[in-house]
């Protein structure tokens, strides 16, 4: 039996199926998220490449022309979307290179060496039947992402030319939240630039959960009693910008706040402007008060996504701040 596993191990997948919360590789399933003990059952883990980040890892098999990704170490990801199971299961994305050469999707710092052969379907469809004049569908609890080479009607293209990327990205079960603010009693942090209010919050919130509720678009929507809200919008929503404009940030908790990560993808962003295109400057970081920098004696660490970058960067730096660029 252990040999014809490893024989099986060493051909090319022949057929890739997506479907609901797992994907079949020849036929043999995995559940997401997944585990890299999950992933040995399909994959032969002595042809993959582990590339480590700070934040996450990838494995790169390059006979199979796939990447597997995991999500962020603390499972920030998985918690938000109440899918977390354990730290090792933590397998989301999934990376397929198609065509006659590798080619990168967005900015991959490793590529396969060769492309995948298999047949890619959706609920054992083919793919390109999910997607016609738009480049992404979600298929279940999978978020998918074509790129295509050429413009023009999906549906009447190559399917097996172009790169597909899967994420495991199930919707966050709604809750009764109720958002009213309340009074706090207690020290409240201080600022004078909105923007940098919300990379805060996107820490204390999203990222440490340590300040409720968590916020969810959704959720607020529901609960929230004026005008209808366009969950949907690209711009920011004027009620949310409001809430998090008054909601008062206990001074105690600055102490956690040690590294601040912009990015136009980050869930405050996302849940201000739920398609936001990033093609704006709304949300960069044009400035920093002494006074506001100051309540965070143990932020040692920023990647700054700000349209005053070597003014703002300078400044933080001469406060003995490592800064990097998005």
């Amino acid at each position: 039996m252990g040999f014809l596993n490893i024989f099986k191990k060493e051909n090319y997948i022949k057929h890739i199926n997506v479907s609901h919360n797992y994907i079949e590789f020849d036929n043999v399933r995995i559940d997401f998220p997944a585990s890299l003990e999950d992933v040995a059952k399909v994959l032969d883990l002595n042809d993959a490449e582990k590339m480590e980040y700070e934040e996450h890892c990838e494995y790169v098999f390059h006979k199979q022309g796939i990447i597997l990704r995991t999500c962020d170490y603390k499972g920030v990801y998985l918690k938000y979307r109440k899918a977390f199971i354990d730290n090792q299961h933590n397998f989301v994305y999934v990376y397929i290179y198609c065509g006659n050469h590798v080619e990168k999707m967005v900015s991959e710092n490793a590529l396969p060496k060769q492309t995948c052969k298999a047949v890619i379907t959706f609920n054992q469809k083919p793919a390109s039947q999910y997607f016609h004049y738009f480049n992404r569908t979600q298929i279940d609890m999978f978020s998918a992402y074509y790129y295509k080479k050429e413009e023009g009607d999906i549906s009447n293209s190559n399917q097996e030319s172009s790169n597909i990327a899967l994420s495991f990205n199930p919707p966050r079960p709604h809750s009764d939240t109720n958002y009213k603010i309340k009074p706090c009693h207690e020290e409240v942090l201080e600022f004078d630039n909105f923007n940098f209010k919300l990379c805060i919050l996107q820490v204390l919130i999203y990222d440490l959960e340590l300040l409720t509720p968590y916020f969810d678009i959704d959720d607020f929507a529901d609960w929230y009693s004026g005008k209808e809200i366009d969950t949907e919008s690209p711009t920011p929503i004027k009620p949310v910008i409001n809430y998090f404009k008054k909601l008062p940030i206990p001074k105690r908790l600055a102490e956690y706040v040690s590294e601040i990560n912009m990015d136009g993808g980050n869930d405050i962003y996302m849940n201000i402007a739920p398609q936001w295109s990033g093609a704006d400057e709304i949300f960069d970081l044009s400035d920093i008060s002494e006074k506001e920098l100051l309540q965070f004696p143990q932020l040692k660490k920023v990647t700054l996504m700000s349209n005053q970058y070597d003014k703002l960067s300078s400044f933080l730096k001469s406060k003995g701040i490592e800064v990097n660029s998005l």
